[in-house]
């Protein structure tokens, strides 16, 4: 018995990959004063269960100037905060080993702990909510995408933007909907980046 729990807590132990946006993150989170972090986490867990942002635009907008941040590492910072709980969901960790992996990122042990203590107290109820919320999930039937070229408004400067349009067919049960994306190219390269972090978070599970 003794022997099975070690690989447990091993395996536990093992479930954050440090890729390049992880390690820039934690460099992110290491440098924001404890308290307005922990203020964070309390927003990030309030609407973690919804796949709602924590922020409107105008309040993220007022936490980039708040924490000295540009938009992409706010960004990054919420998504990577929401990760770190999203798979302490997924494999129902305890508060020692969700210590265990905040710690091995090398995050200061300030804001670990209250990484920890808000997973101590907000776990059962959040695991509760996620297992609510994928009775019914909304899967990705299919997808198609195109190029487009756009001129610019100015048309004197006769630029050209180019953009991607994702034709999404999700279905929830045998309902089906289409949804258009359209993106820009650096709104492409940020969308690029979140699936990197869902890939991460795949890999881990699997």
């Amino acid at each position: 018995r003794r022997l099975l729990q070690t690989d447990l807590d091993k395996m536990a132990a093992e479930l954050f990959t440090a890729t390049k946006n992880l390690q820039q993150a934690v460099t992110i989170i290491n440098e924001i004063p404890v308290e307005k972090f922990s203020r964070l986490i309390v927003r990030i867990l309030a609407t973690l269960h919804t796949q709602t942002p924590p922020f409107t635009p105008d309040e993220q907008e007022r936490l980039e100037g708040g924490l000295g941040l540009n938009s992409a590492q706010v960004t990054l910072l919420l998504d990577t905060t929401a990760f770190f709980y999203e798979t302490a969901i997924y494999n129902h960790l305890n508060v020692k080993n969700f210590t265990s992996n905040l710690n091995a990122l090398q995050l200061q042990a300030t804001h670990s702990d209250v990484l920890a203590k808000a997973w101590a107290t907000k776990a059962a109820d959040l695991i509760e909510k996620f297992r609510d919320r994928t009775m019914f999930p909304t899967v990705l039937a299919r997808s198609d995408w195109r190029l487009s070229v756009q001129l610019a408004q100015d048309t004197r400067t006769h630029q050209r933007l180019p953009n991607a349009v994702f034709d999404l067919v999700t279905a929830t049960g045998p309902e089906a909907k289409h949804i258009l994306v359209e993106f820009t190219r650096e709104e492409l390269v940020k969308f690029y980046e979140k699936l990197e972090i869902v890939q991460s978070q795949l890999d881990q599970l699997g």
